[in-house]
């Protein structure tokens, strides 16, 4: 009797594993031309893009942090219709 009652006492609690969250968020000024530029398979200027943005964050001759972030209509429209 003892070993049964041993047993069930090292067992492990069931939890349900947490679903991951999804973050609803603005979009980053390199991140929208980016995804602009492949939505339209422009991929000759995509490229160019990233040479140039890379270039010339590498040299600091241009900061991005400034330019700010774009919204992105669909999420706000959602987060509109949830307020109404």
């Amino acid at each position: 009797m003892g070993g049964a009652l041993g047993d069930m006492t090292s067992m492990k609690t069931y939890k349900p594993e947490a679903k991951p969250k999804v973050l609803e968020r603005d979009v980053v000024i390199d991140d929208f031309i980016r995804n602009f530029l492949q939505k339209f398979t422009m991929s000759k200027t995509l490229n160019i893009f990233h040479q140039e943005w890379y270039e010339l964050q590498k040299k600091g001759t241009f900061q991005d942090n400034h330019i700010g972030f774009i919204t992105d209509i669909d999420n706000k429209n959602k987060r509109l219709k949830e307020k109404v």
